[in-house]
C-alpha cells in the first residue's frame, strides 16, 4: 500500500514539515485562523503542503494520507483539508495518526471470528434524532450476512458503569470491534443512563479488552476531540457526528460495514464517505464521520492484496442521451449491439468473462457500479466530446457531462483490481492518458470514430481476449478488425497508452494453459 506520510514537529518556532521522510518545509509557528470549513482547510493546505511538500504530494496517487501531527495540532480540522478543488478526504483516505511505534495488532485468521460489542446507550430525558432499532438493524444484517465469520453480542437500554465493566473484565468475551451509540461529549464523556462516563474511565474500561481493534462511536453530538480519542490507545477508531439528516449517518454507517472485513479499516471509512459524496453531492454530510489511529496497520482479517483475476469481471457502461442543450440530437448509436457481441464472446469462452452490462448510465451511477463489480476491465461505449467531457444521462435522458478529470479520479480508487479501461468513445485520448498513468492498460479514441469502427474494435478485441492473446496484441487485432470492410480506414484512430513501467504485450486476462485444460 502505498502511503503519503505529512510529518509535523515543533523545532522552537518553527514547524518541521517532512513528506514521506523525502521533502522537508519549515514554517513559523502559527495559529488556527476563524474560518469556517472549507476556508480552514484550504487555509492548512496552503500552510503545510506548500513548495517541497506540494511537489512529493502531486508526484503520484496514494492509497492514504496519513498525517501525524504533534500532540498541540491534534485539535485542528485536518478533515477539512482542500486544494482549492476538492476536499483531499475525497480524493484518498485522510488518517490522523495520534501515537509512535505502537505495534500492529495480529489479523484474525483461519476459523477465528471477528466479534462485535454493540452497546445503545439511551440516557433518561434525552430526545431528538435518534434511531435506534434501525441503527441496530443495520449491525445485525452485517452480521447476519457473515454468520461463518463474525458474532454479534447486542446490549442496550438501562446502562451503568457496573453493567459495562462486568462485560468488559469477562476474560470469555474478547472483542475485536466496540460500536457504542449514544449521547457523547467533545471530551468522550459517555452518557449512561443515569451517570456519565468520564474520559479515564471509558480509558480503564477497554484496558480489559487487549485485543479491540477498532471503536466506532456514534455520537449524536459534535465530533470528539482527537486529543481525547488519543488517550484510549485504540489501534482504530471512527466516529460519526450528530448531522442534520439522522439518516445521513445510517447511510454511512452501512457503507462502512459492508467493507470491515475485505477492506483496511481506513480505506473502508474513505469509500463510505465517497459513495456518500457522489450520491449527495450537494451536502457536506460525509465529513461527519472521522478516523483516527495509532497504528497504520488497519486489516480486520488476513486478506490478499488482489482479488482473484479469473474469471475476469467486465464492466460494461453504456450512455446515448439526447443534446438538448445543443438544439440538436446526438448521434443515436446502435449501443445494444456492440454490448450483444461482448456478451456473446463471453458465452462462446464459457468461464472466461462475466459482462455487466448497464444501459442509460448516470453520473450518480458509475460509483455503485464499479463498487459491487470490482471489475478487471472497464468499457465505457458512448459520445465524448472535443472540449474534455463524457456524456452521461440525466433522469429525463438528456446530457449529464463529465469532465475527464473527475472520471479519472473515480477510477483510479479501483487501481488495485482494475486492469484495463476501453473509452469506446470519440476523442477520448487525452483522458486515456491521465488514466494509464495509474492503470495498467488503457484505450482511447484520437478522433471521432464512426459506430461501425467503434462496434467492429470491441468486437476483435474481446474476441482476443479471450483467445488468450495479451493486451497489446488483442489491440493490434481489433484495429485490423476495423479496417477489415472494404473503403473504412479508421484503424489508426484506437490508442493504447499504459502505466509506466508497463508491457501491454506481457498482460493478460485469460491464460493459455486455462484454454487448453478447456480444450
Amino acid at each position: 500500500m502505498r502511503d503519503f506520510r505529512l510529518s509535523i514537529r515543533r523545532d522552537r518556532s518553527e514547524y518541521v514539515v517532512t513528506a514521506s521522510m523525502e521533502a522537508e518545509l519549515r514554517i513559523p509557528v502559527c495559529s488556527l485562523p476563524p474560518l469556517a470549513f472549507e476556508k480552514c482547510g484550504r487555509w492548512l493546505f496552503q500552510q503545510f503542503f506548500a513548495d517541497a511538500i506540494l511537489d512529493a504530494y502531486r508526484r503520484t496517487y496514494y492509497d492514504r494520507l496519513l498525517l501525524d501531527v504533534p500532540f498541540e495540532l491534534l485539535d485542528w480540522p485536518w478533515r477539512w483539508l482542500h486544494d482549492g478543488f476538492q476536499f483531499l478526504a475525497l480524493y484518498h483516505p485522510l488518517l490522523l495518526l495520534d501515537r509512535e511505534g505502537v505495534e500492529p495488532p495480529l489479523l484474525l485468521r483461519g476459523k477465528t471470528p471477528v466479534r462485535i460489542l454493540l452497546t445503545i446507550a439511551e440516557p433518561a430525558g434525552k430526545t431528538g434524532s435518534f434511531y435506534p432499532d434501525k441503527e441496530e438493524q443495520i449491525v445485525q444484517a452485517f452480521a447476519n450476512s457473515h454468520a461463518d465469520q463474525v458474532e454479534l453480542q447486542v446490549e442496550r437500554g438501562r446502562f451503568d458503569w457496573r453493567r459495562l465493566l462486568s462485560g468488559f473484565q469477562n476474560t470469555n468475551k474478547r472483542f475485536h470491534i466496540w460500536h457504542h451509540s449514544g449521547w457523547c461529549g467533545p471530551e468522550l464523556a459517555l452518557e449512561l443512563t443515569r451517570e456519565t462516563l468520564n474520559l479515564k474511565d471509558l480509558g480503564y474500561l477497554l484496558s480489559w479488552q487487549r485485543e479491540l481493534r477498532c471503536l466506532i462511536l456514534n455520537m449524536h453530538t459534535a465530533a470528539p476531540l482527537a486529543s481525547a480519542v488519543r488517550e484510549l490507545n485504540v489501534p482504530f477508531t471512527m466516529y460519526f457526528a450528530s448531522t442534520s439528516t439522522p439518516d445521513a449517518t445510517l447511510e454511512l454507517m452501512q457503507a462502512f460495514y459492508k467493507r470491515v472485513l475485505t477492506h483496511d479499516l481506513a480505506i473502508a471509512g474513505a469509500l463510505a464517505q465517497l459513495e456518500y459524496y457522489l450520491t449527495h453531492r450537494q451536502s457536506q454530510e460525509w465529513a461527519s464521520t472521522g478516523m483516527q489511529a495509532s497504528t497504520t496497520s488497519l486489516y480486520l482479517v488476513q486478506h490478499r492484496e488482489e482479488r482473484p483475476a479469473f474469471p475476469v469481471q467486465v464492466l460494461l457502461l453504456k450512455a446515448n442521451p439526447v443534446n438538448k442543450e445543443e438544439k440538436q440530437k446526438l448521434e443515436m448509436l446502435r449501443l445494444e449491439t456492440e454490448a450483444t457481441e461482448i456478451k456473446r464472446i463471453a458465452r462462446e469462452h464459457q468461464g472466461c468473462f462475466v459482462v455487466h452490462d448497464y444501459g442509460a448510465t448516470r453520473p450518480r451511477d458509475i460509483a455503485p457500479y464499479l463498487l459491487f463489480h470490482w471489475p478487471h476491465i472497464l468499457q465505457f461505449s458512448g459520445h465524448g466530446f472535443s472540449s474534455g467531457d463524457l456524456a452521461f444521462e440525466q433522469e429525463d435522458g438528456e446530457v449529464a457531462r463529465v469532465s475527464f478529470q473527475g472520471f479519472a479520479e473515480m477510477l483510479v480508487r479501483f487501481k488495485h483490481t482494475l486492469r484495463c479501461v476501453v473509452l469506446n468513445a470519440c476523442y477520448t485520448q487525452p483522458l486515456a492518458g491521465v488514466i494509464s498513468q495509474h492503470i495498467d492498460c488503457v484505450i482511447g479514441m484520437s478522433e471521432a470514430i464512426s459506430e461501425g469502427a467503434a462496434a467492429a474494435f470491441s468486437r476483435g478485441f474481446y474476441q482476443a481476449l479471450a483467445a488468450g492473446e495479451s493486451v497489446g496484441e488483442a489491440f493490434r487485432l481489433a484495429c485490423c478488425e476495423i479496417n477489415m470492410p472494404q473503403g473504412r480506414r479508421e484503424g489508426w484512430m484506437p490508442q493504447l497508452q499504459s502505466r509506466p513501467g508497463v508491457n501491454p504485450d506481457e498482460v493478460f486476462f485469460v491464460p493459455k494453459q486455462r484454454l487448453q485444460q478447456s480444450d
